[in-house]
């Protein structure tokens, strides 16, 4: 029997589940643990626009070495000859933040990553495609290296995903606080347009109107729109589109 397959679109913010969040806390806290571990002797400095040419008499006067520069970031490495310990280091940083020359300067920090961080769901083992260990037959280590990437620090919710598929389920209890919401669409101006009733995600009735609000052609597109049956529900129905 042939079944028409449901594309949809809608969106939602590059955030960590919750489980993996809860995970990534206890990484932070292990990198606490090692104390901000940075390279003695070496700072990042960004100078104010208004004194980029004050950089070679403030390098003089700091004894300072470019070992590195960042252009797009106005961003140099210094190393700082006599900053032979991480106390000495730490004092040239504050000296040089209080410089009314200086946007800001910091340690030239020390990041490690460890071997993985696997979320607690369940089912992820059977996600080969995010961390491949062989288990349907395959070869280890043919995936995206998720677990490995999920140690990259990640703090913005303001870059927005968007998912082309077969829907999603923006009720799922990973997803519902993280999904993209079109408050162009927010008629009653509460700032939301999914809310949470009980247990379930629905959209806000005080915002369903008729009316295509923010003028984008398309009438209370919430969260997406669904392209085949032309709606505003953009719900994953053939359970592939729920991977975000």
């Amino acid at each position: 029997m042939n079944k028409i397959k449901k594309f949809s679109i809608t969106f939602c913010t590059l955030l960590l589940t919750l489980t993996v969040m809860a995970q990534n806390n206890q990484n932070t806290q292990n990198t606490n643990n090692q104390q901000a571990d940075f390279v003695p002797g070496q700072v990042l400095i960004k100078l104010k626009e208004s004194a980029k040419a004050q950089k070679t008499s403030l390098s003089t006067q700091m004894k300072a070495t470019t070992l590195k520069n960042h252009p797009k970031l106005g961003v140099e490495l210094w190393e700082i000859n006599q900053a032979d310990s991480k106390e000495t280091t730490l004092e040239l940083v504050e000296q040089l933040n209080n410089n009314p020359d200086v946007e800001y300067a910091e340690p030239n920090y020390l990041w490690y990553v460890d071997e993985g961080i696997e979320p607690n769901d369940p089912y992820f083992p059977q996600l080969w495609g995010l961390h491949n260990t062989g288990q349907d037959g395959g070869t280890p280590d043919a995936d995206i290296d998720a677990p490995e990437a999920y140690c990259v620090p990640v703090a913005t919710s303001e870059v927005v995903v968007g998912i082309i598929d077969t829907g999603i389920d923006y009720t799922h209890e990973d997803l519902a606080e993280n999904i993209w919401q079109n408050l162009g669409e927010d008629a009653d101006g509460d700032g939301q347009v999914l809310i949470k009733s009980g247990n379930t995600w629905i959209f806000d009735p005080g915002d369903e109107n008729g009316i295509d609000d923010d003028g984008n052609g398309y009438v209370d597109d919430f969260v997406g729109w669904d392209f085949v049956y032309n709606d505003n529900d953009p719900m994953d129905l053939q359970s592939h589109g729920t991977h975000c």
